[in-house]
Protein backbone atom coordinates (compact mmCIF):
# COMPACT_ATOMS: atom_id res chain seq x y z
CA UNK A 1 0.00 0.00 0.00
CA UNK A 2 1.57 3.59 -0.94
CA UNK A 3 1.66 5.99 1.86
CA UNK A 4 -0.04 9.52 0.98
CA UNK A 5 1.62 12.51 2.81
CA UNK A 6 -0.39 15.30 3.47
CA UNK A 7 1.03 18.85 2.97
CA UNK A 8 -0.47 21.41 5.97
CA UNK A 9 -0.51 24.66 5.61
CA UNK A 10 -1.37 27.02 8.56
CA UNK A 11 -2.61 30.56 7.98
CA UNK A 12 -1.83 32.78 10.53
CA UNK A 13 -3.56 36.40 10.45
CA UNK A 14 -1.63 39.66 9.89
CA UNK A 15 -1.45 41.69 13.03
CA UNK A 16 -0.31 45.21 12.58
CA UNK A 17 0.63 47.01 15.88
CA UNK A 18 -1.58 49.84 16.55
CA UNK A 19 -0.78 52.65 19.03
CA UNK A 20 -3.10 54.78 21.40
CA UNK A 21 -2.46 59.22 21.49
CA UNK A 22 -4.02 61.31 23.88
CA UNK A 23 -4.03 64.93 23.82
CA UNK A 24 -5.36 67.81 26.26
CA UNK A 25 -5.02 71.22 26.20
CA UNK A 26 -5.39 71.38 29.86
CA UNK A 27 -2.85 69.01 31.54
CA UNK A 28 -1.16 68.15 27.88
CA UNK A 29 2.56 68.34 26.81
CA UNK A 30 4.29 67.85 23.74
CA UNK A 31 7.68 66.60 25.60
CA UNK A 32 5.19 63.90 27.36
CA UNK A 33 4.27 60.26 26.27
CA UNK A 34 1.40 60.42 24.77
CA UNK A 35 -0.52 58.02 27.10
CA UNK A 36 -3.68 59.07 28.57
CA UNK A 37 -1.90 60.08 32.24
CA UNK A 38 0.60 61.88 29.80
CA UNK A 39 -1.06 63.64 27.23
CA UNK A 40 0.56 65.34 24.64
CA UNK A 41 -1.07 68.99 23.70
CA UNK A 42 -0.73 70.77 20.24
CA UNK A 43 -2.64 70.24 17.07
CA UNK A 44 1.05 70.49 15.36
CA UNK A 45 2.22 67.31 17.57
CA UNK A 46 -0.90 65.71 16.51
CA UNK A 47 0.30 66.83 12.70
CA UNK A 48 3.86 65.47 13.38
CA UNK A 49 2.35 61.89 14.54
CA UNK A 50 2.46 58.70 11.86
CA UNK A 51 -1.84 58.66 10.48
CA UNK A 52 -0.93 54.39 9.80
CA UNK A 53 -3.35 51.79 9.81
CA UNK A 54 -4.97 50.94 13.77
CA UNK A 55 -3.34 54.29 15.32
CA UNK A 56 -6.08 56.22 17.19
CA UNK A 57 -5.96 59.59 18.68
CA UNK A 58 -8.20 60.71 21.57
CA UNK A 59 -8.85 64.51 22.10
CA UNK A 60 -10.42 65.30 25.73
CA UNK A 61 -13.62 66.48 26.07
CA UNK A 62 -14.12 70.27 27.13
CA UNK A 63 -10.90 71.52 24.92
CA UNK A 64 -11.05 73.47 21.87
CA UNK A 65 -8.14 73.20 19.53
CA UNK A 66 -7.05 76.69 16.92
CA UNK A 67 -5.66 75.07 13.35
CA UNK A 68 -5.72 71.83 11.29
CA UNK A 69 -5.48 68.41 10.82
CA UNK A 70 -2.87 67.37 8.34
CA UNK A 71 -3.51 63.54 7.94
CA UNK A 72 -0.25 62.30 6.76
CA UNK A 73 -1.32 58.18 6.22
CA UNK A 74 -4.33 56.32 5.86
CA UNK A 75 -6.06 53.01 7.56
CA UNK A 76 -7.72 50.04 5.57
CA UNK A 77 -11.25 48.97 5.29
CA UNK A 78 -10.56 46.71 8.21
CA UNK A 79 -8.15 48.40 10.28
CA UNK A 80 -8.93 52.37 10.57
CA UNK A 81 -7.20 55.30 12.00
CA UNK A 82 -9.53 56.66 14.13
CA UNK A 83 -10.02 59.88 15.91
CA UNK A 84 -12.26 60.10 18.68
CA UNK A 85 -12.64 61.77 22.12
CA UNK A 86 -12.28 60.92 25.75
CA UNK A 87 -13.42 62.06 29.22
CA UNK A 88 -16.51 63.72 30.05
CA UNK A 89 -18.00 66.81 28.99
CA UNK A 90 -18.58 68.88 25.85
CA UNK A 91 -17.44 66.89 22.74
CA UNK A 92 -13.82 69.03 22.31
CA UNK A 93 -14.12 71.20 19.32
CA UNK A 94 -10.98 71.83 16.53
CA UNK A 95 -11.45 74.96 14.84
CA UNK A 96 -9.86 76.41 11.83
CA UNK A 97 -10.92 79.97 13.93
CA UNK A 98 -7.84 81.72 15.87
CA UNK A 99 -9.21 83.68 19.44
CA UNK A 100 -8.15 86.95 19.58
CA UNK A 101 -8.27 88.09 22.92
CA UNK A 102 -6.35 91.55 23.60
CA UNK A 103 -7.57 94.43 22.09
CA UNK A 104 -5.83 98.34 22.04
CA UNK A 105 -8.18 101.24 21.73
CA UNK A 106 -7.00 103.48 18.97
CA UNK A 107 -9.64 105.94 19.28
CA UNK A 108 -12.73 106.65 17.70
CA UNK A 109 -14.31 103.51 18.35
CA UNK A 110 -11.50 101.74 17.03
CA UNK A 111 -9.76 98.40 18.38
CA UNK A 112 -6.55 96.84 16.86
CA UNK A 113 -5.49 93.51 18.29
CA UNK A 114 -2.84 94.06 20.54
CA UNK A 115 -0.40 91.28 18.72
CA UNK A 116 -0.19 89.55 14.68
CA UNK A 117 -3.25 87.07 14.69
CA UNK A 118 -0.69 84.73 12.29
CA UNK A 119 2.52 85.15 11.43
CA UNK A 120 1.89 84.30 7.84
CA UNK A 121 -1.66 84.58 7.03
CA UNK A 122 -2.12 87.56 4.53
CA UNK A 123 -5.97 87.93 4.35
CA UNK A 124 -9.52 86.93 5.54
CA UNK A 125 -12.93 85.97 4.65
CA UNK A 126 -14.28 85.50 7.88
CA UNK A 127 -14.39 86.75 11.25
CA UNK A 128 -16.80 85.49 13.81
CA UNK A 129 -18.12 87.91 16.78
CA UNK A 130 -19.91 86.64 19.88
CA UNK A 131 -20.83 83.68 18.18
CA UNK A 132 -22.23 85.55 15.11
CA UNK A 133 -20.58 86.01 11.31
CA UNK A 134 -19.35 89.97 11.15
CA UNK A 135 -18.94 91.79 8.20
CA UNK A 136 -15.66 93.16 6.42
CA UNK A 137 -15.48 97.15 6.32
CA UNK A 138 -17.34 99.23 3.20
CA UNK A 139 -17.81 102.33 1.50
CA UNK A 140 -21.08 102.57 1.25
CA UNK A 141 -22.24 100.42 4.08
CA UNK A 142 -24.95 98.99 1.93
CA UNK A 143 -25.66 99.26 -2.16
CA UNK A 144 -23.81 100.32 -4.76
CA UNK A 145 -21.82 104.09 -6.33
CA UNK A 146 -22.87 105.04 -9.83
CA UNK A 147 -19.38 104.34 -12.21
CA UNK A 148 -20.03 106.70 -15.29
CA UNK A 149 -17.18 105.92 -17.38
CA UNK A 150 -14.28 103.17 -17.24
CA UNK A 151 -11.07 102.81 -19.40
CA UNK A 152 -10.63 98.90 -20.36
CA UNK A 153 -10.22 97.13 -17.36
CA UNK A 154 -8.12 99.03 -15.48
CA UNK A 155 -9.99 102.57 -14.41
CA UNK A 156 -13.46 103.58 -13.50
CA UNK A 157 -14.68 106.93 -13.24
CA UNK A 158 -16.83 107.44 -10.01
CA UNK A 159 -17.72 110.99 -8.47
CA UNK A 160 -18.67 109.54 -5.30
CA UNK A 161 -15.50 108.66 -4.44
CA UNK A 162 -14.08 111.49 -5.60
CA UNK A 163 -13.25 114.02 -2.16
CA UNK A 164 -13.99 111.05 0.49
CA UNK A 165 -10.67 109.71 0.64
CA UNK A 166 -7.54 108.43 -1.29
CA UNK A 167 -8.72 104.87 -1.33
CA UNK A 168 -4.80 103.32 -2.99
CA UNK A 169 -4.42 99.88 -1.67
CA UNK A 170 -8.21 99.34 -0.85
CA UNK A 171 -10.08 96.81 -2.67
CA UNK A 172 -12.34 98.16 -5.40
CA UNK A 173 -15.65 95.48 -5.88
CA UNK A 174 -17.31 96.50 -9.20
CA UNK A 175 -20.62 95.15 -10.57
CA UNK A 176 -19.00 94.69 -13.77
CA UNK A 177 -22.69 93.51 -15.22
CA UNK A 178 -26.02 92.28 -14.12
CA UNK A 179 -24.53 89.44 -13.10
CA UNK A 180 -20.70 89.52 -12.66
CA UNK A 181 -19.15 91.35 -9.81
CA UNK A 182 -15.02 91.41 -9.66
CA UNK A 183 -12.58 92.39 -6.62
CA UNK A 184 -9.87 94.37 -7.78
CA UNK A 185 -6.70 96.24 -5.93
CA UNK A 186 -7.00 99.69 -6.45
CA UNK A 187 -3.51 101.18 -7.24
CA UNK A 188 -4.08 105.39 -7.33
CA UNK A 189 -6.79 107.60 -7.54
CA UNK A 190 -7.08 110.97 -9.31
CA UNK A 191 -10.30 112.75 -8.27
CA UNK A 192 -13.16 110.68 -9.21
CA UNK A 193 -10.81 108.38 -11.44
CA UNK A 194 -9.81 104.94 -9.67
CA UNK A 195 -7.14 102.76 -11.01
CA UNK A 196 -6.97 99.68 -10.28
CA UNK A 197 -5.07 96.10 -11.27
CA UNK A 198 -7.74 93.64 -12.27
CA UNK A 199 -6.71 89.31 -12.18
CA UNK A 200 -9.68 88.65 -14.51
CA UNK A 201 -10.18 90.40 -17.83
CA UNK A 202 -12.96 88.08 -18.87
CA UNK A 203 -15.15 91.20 -18.73
CA UNK A 204 -14.69 95.00 -18.86
CA UNK A 205 -16.91 97.32 -17.01
CA UNK A 206 -20.37 98.44 -18.43
CA UNK A 207 -21.03 102.32 -17.27
CA UNK A 208 -23.94 102.91 -15.37
CA UNK A 209 -23.45 99.91 -12.99
CA UNK A 210 -22.34 100.37 -9.59
CA UNK A 211 -18.88 99.71 -7.16
CA UNK A 212 -17.98 99.76 -3.27
CA UNK A 213 -14.71 99.88 -1.64
CA UNK A 214 -13.67 97.51 1.04
CA UNK A 215 -10.66 96.08 3.27
CA UNK A 216 -9.53 99.20 3.88
CA UNK A 217 -9.61 100.92 7.67
CA UNK A 218 -11.70 103.89 6.92
CA UNK A 219 -14.72 102.02 5.79
CA UNK A 220 -14.89 101.07 9.77
CA UNK A 221 -17.92 103.14 11.10
CA UNK A 222 -20.50 100.53 11.94
CA UNK A 223 -20.93 97.88 14.89
CA UNK A 224 -18.38 94.55 14.60
CA UNK A 225 -17.29 95.78 11.22
CA UNK A 226 -13.74 94.59 10.75
CA UNK A 227 -10.40 94.96 8.66
CA UNK A 228 -7.58 92.58 8.42
CA UNK A 229 -4.17 94.31 7.61
CA UNK A 230 -2.31 92.30 5.89
CA UNK A 231 0.82 93.97 6.76
CA UNK A 232 1.06 94.16 10.25
CA UNK A 233 -0.89 90.60 10.30
CA UNK A 234 -3.43 92.60 12.96
CA UNK A 235 -7.01 93.08 12.65
CA UNK A 236 -8.61 96.53 13.52
CA UNK A 237 -12.76 96.15 14.71
CA UNK A 238 -15.57 98.99 14.96
CA UNK A 239 -16.97 98.95 18.55
CA UNK A 240 -18.29 101.18 20.95
CA UNK A 241 -16.50 98.73 23.38
CA UNK A 242 -14.06 96.24 23.90
CA UNK A 243 -14.75 93.59 21.17
CA UNK A 244 -15.34 90.38 23.00
CA UNK A 245 -15.11 86.43 21.74
CA UNK A 246 -13.60 87.38 18.67
CA UNK A 247 -12.28 84.67 16.55
CA UNK A 248 -10.31 85.02 13.10
CA UNK A 249 -10.12 82.32 10.17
Amino acid sequence: MKKLAFLIFIFLPLFSFSTDYYFSQFSGSDAASGTQSFPFQSLAKFNSLSHTAGNRFYFQCGNTWYGTLNINGSGTSGNNVIISSYGTGEKPVITGFTGVFAFTNLGSNIWESTSSVSASVTSTNMVSINGNNAVMGRYPNTGYLTYTGHVNNTQITCAALAGVRNWTGASLVIRMNRYVLDVNTITSQSGNNINYTSTDNTYEPANGFGCFVQNDANTLDVQNEWYYNPSTKKIRIYSTSAPTNVKVA
